[in-house]
């Protein structure tokens, strides 16, 4: 209960700064047009506007006058004008109509005002989406010198197979689903990245995580950075990060939705959000639902395969003021998934394993954030976290008895303590100079106990009681000059040990991006190239299984260093493209080194270099219609003999098609094709050349002015194609065709 009591204090010293009536604001703005009341407003508070001119034209303001908060005027301003508004997690302001609408945001038509974000659009890739995760401080995806992408939640809602973060995001290039094993994982070019939650670090001491542990009726956006991100990450961002952010609700458009479907395989998937608030107060509530029941194959039917999970997700804020906000939000997911049934593995031996892998994860932070001046601005963070596990094992996995009495069983609990305070500079206006500088913290507690039958009987295996702790300040340096130029530098410090052994890293990292046409109409340009470093630090497993089955406490982190360069380029109303070359060094490579019969040590030895080309291209030919093409070709060698590495596809094709509205109707249609895929010594994989397509179709059925009701259909793996799973071990067959049929049902209040 630390971290509340914490959060408690922290509320109140905040409470009795700033609930003060001197941070409402005089305002005078006379009765007129929308747009010059705008103008006026935002001048007056300093507060960036978003809106289309479209929603503003030929509109009157009765103004407003009167001291007031911010917030308060912008409610008198848009009086009888038909419009509401919203905030962006970065606090800009969002003009939208009161009543529900389905219809996309044309680029073209959108109008900015003091540098802010664009409204996202779903299915285009907008080069002036805000991104947080690359600095740490909002800054356009266009002006960011680093390989980005960004999902969105009405992206996630059109798509098909996006019912977890994993399958959400493999369409981008250079990112990957990992299937095997226990459960799904990411590959960004090629490694694990860093995964995070509302930029907390999501990233356990067991090393296992899996694509459940966020219900999707949460989140608000998925942002992608791709190369070595420890400046900013530390540990675990040796090849990117994917930063998972969840909504928040709106005191101006409050809303229930429930949404579900049912499909192939006796699935269901049900959920329920809502949203809104009153005066200084806001909330947002969500809970998902799903289970499956039956694993379906071009094959046939998987024995004893089947996935059930729970998502919950509640989050509260407090506004002392338009500057100063505390936040409470609080998760709990839980699942259960059993993979390995005869017949999923692509080679059929007696090492073949059944397992049932069963996490519950429970977390509660506090989250201050406040602007004490145009000059300063505070984040803090605290919270506590539990993550509990249950594995049960067996093999072989035709024989499934050693499975169903839980002959091998390990359970662990990992408790978690982690937090951050971050400053925030403004050393010139217009940001063109700003210095960030925090400290993470965090401690994890785990506790494990496995049982595995020797003999016959069902014996203590092995006991875990270990800890890890890591430290890191860190700081970056973004400075603008001129309006062609943008500079980044940071750098970042780790005092990380576990087990009596510390270890360091210093991770720098620098950026640079051009914008040869800023100033002008065609301002759609950008190069930018970088350097940066990153390391990982072994896991549990890695360091605390029992020696013969490789456990060695004396391990290293692995490291990466690594260079990229790029161009963001839009062309006219017509395109955009992103396309980058990466070239990327690792070394202290952890791999499990077979020592004698049943004997086997995880040592600090391999080194590689992965590097490669990805293109992301979108085109628009009609305002109702968005082409998706992306392609990522890489080559992975061992740097100590030059030899081939295998085990991951070297090329990837990405197809898709979007119409997001057209005459009520929305159609997503995405394709995969794996190439140049060899494993086992160059062997191909059995999925080389498969080409797997997924495809949804949804209709927008405004039933009244606040009810919005959307059936749906989709269908993944259209072309029931038989295709395995990305690992080199392993190797599992996916499900065949699966077909989806569902409902949305949306009400403002």
């Amino acid at each position: 209960m630390k971290p509340f009591r914490i959060c408690a204090v922290l509320g109140i010293v905040v409470f009795s700064l700033w609930s003060n009536p001197v941070f409402a604001e005089l305002f005078n703005i006379p009765p007129g047009p929308l747009e010059q009341t705008l103008d006026r407003y935002a001048k007056t508070t300093g507060q960036n506007l978003v809106y289309m001119d479209s929603l503003v034209e030929g509109k009157n303001s009765p103004g407003v006058k009167g001291n007031l908060s911010p917030a308060q005027a912008m409610d008198k301003i848009l009086a009888g004008t038909g419009l509401s508004f919203t905030r962006t997690s970065q606090g800009d302001i969002v003009l939208r109509e009161n009543t529900i609408s389905s219809s996309p945001v044309p680029q073209k038509q959108l109008t900015q005002k003091k540098n802010t974000a664009a409204v996202v659009q779903s299915g285009r890739m907008q080069l002036d989406q805000i991104v947080v995760t690359a600095t740490k401080t909002p800054i356009k995806t266009k002006d960011v010198p680093a390989a980005i992408n960004m999902l969105t939640d009405e992206d996630i809602r059109l798509r098909a197979n996006s019912d977890n973060f994993v399958d959400a995001i493999s369409t981008f290039p250079g990112v990957t689903v990992v299937r095997g094993g226990m459960s799904d994982t990411l590959a960004v070019r090629g490694m694990n990245p860093s995964i995070l939650v509302n930029g907390r670090d999501m990233n356990f001491f067991t090393s296992l995580t899996g694509s459940e542990q966020t219900g999707m009726g949460s989140i608000e956006r998925i942002e992608i950075i791709k190369g070595p991100q420890a400046a900013i990450y530390g540990a675990k961002a040796i090849s990117g990060v994917v930063n998972i952010i969840q909504k928040k609700g709106n005191i101006n458009n409050p809303f229930g939705e429930l949404r579900g479907f049912l499909g192939q395989g006796d699935e269901y998937n049900f959920g329920a959000s809502l949203g809104g608030g009153f005066d200084k107060f806001s909330y947002f509530l969500d809970l998902t639902i799903a289970d499956q029941n039956e694993y379906t194959t071009p094959k046939g039917d998987i024995p004893y395969m089947d996935a059930d999970r729970t998502n919950a997700f509640a989050r509260f804020d407090y506004a002392f003021s338009q500057d100063h906000e505390v936040t409470f939000d609080f998760s709990y997911n839980r699942s259960q998934k059993t993979v390995g049934g005869d017949g999923y593995y692509y080679t059929r031996s007696e090492w073949n394993n059944l397992y049932s892998f069963g996490p519950e994860y429970q977390s509660a932070f506090c989250t201050y954030n406040g602007k004490f001046s145009d000059f300063l601005s505070v984040y803090a963070n605290i919270g506590l976290a539990r993550q509990e596990y249950e594995l049960v094992y067996g093999m072989p996995n035709y024989e499934p008895e050693h499975f169903l009495n839980k002959d091998s069983e390990t359970l662990y609990k990992e408790d978690i303590l982690q937090g951050e305070i971050r400053g925030t500079a403004h050393l010139l206006p217009d940001n063109r100079l700003r210095l960030i500088a925090g400290l993470q913290y965090k401690k994890t507690d785990l506790n494990g106990h496995s049982e595995k039958d020797m003999n016959g009987l069902k014996q203590p295996f092995f006991d875990w009681d270990v800890s890890e702790e890591n430290l890191a300040p860190y700081s970056q340096l973004e400075f603008k000059p001129v309006p062609h130029l943008l500079m980044v530098a940071g750098i970042r410090y780790d005092d990380y040990k576990t087990g009596g052994k510390k270890m360091n890293a210093t991770s720098p990292n620098i950026g640079l991006s051009v914008f040869p046409f800023a100033g002008t109409e065609y301002d759609w340009t950008t190069l930018w190239g970088s350097y940066s470093k990153g390391f990982r630090t072994p896991g549990a497993p890695e360091r605390y299984l029992p020696g013969w089955l490789g456990g060695n406490p004396d391990l290293d982190p692995e490291e990466s260093k690594g260079w990229e360069i790029g161009l963001k380029q839009r062309v006219s109303k017509w395109a955009n493209i992103d396309a980058s070359y990466f070239e990327t060094d690792y070394t202290n490579l952890i791999k499990l080194k077979k020592l004698g019969v049943m004997e086997w040590l995880f040592v600090n030895e391999a080194e590689a270099t992965y590097k490669g080309y990805e293109l992301l291209a979108e085109i628009y030919p009609a305002d109702w219609l968005t082409l998706h093409f992306g392609y990522t070709d890489m080559d992975r060698e061992d740097t100590r003999n030059g030899e081939k590495l295998y085990g991951q596809p070297n090329q990837v094709f990405h197809y898709g098609l979007t119409i997001p509205d057209l005459y009520g109707f929305s159609l997503s249609l995405w394709g995969t094709q794996y190439q140049d895929f060899k494993f086992r010594q160059g062997e191909s994989h059995p999925s080389e050349d498969a080409s797997i397509w997924n495809t949804k179709v949804m209709y927008h059925w405004h039933a009244t002015d606040r009810i919005l009701i959307e059936p749906f259909a989709s269908v993944e793996n259209l072309s029931d194609e038989t295709y395995y799973g990305l690992v080199s071990y392993e190797t599992g067959i996916m499900e065949g065709r699966a077909w989806h049929l569902g409902v949305n049902l949306k009400m403002d209040f």
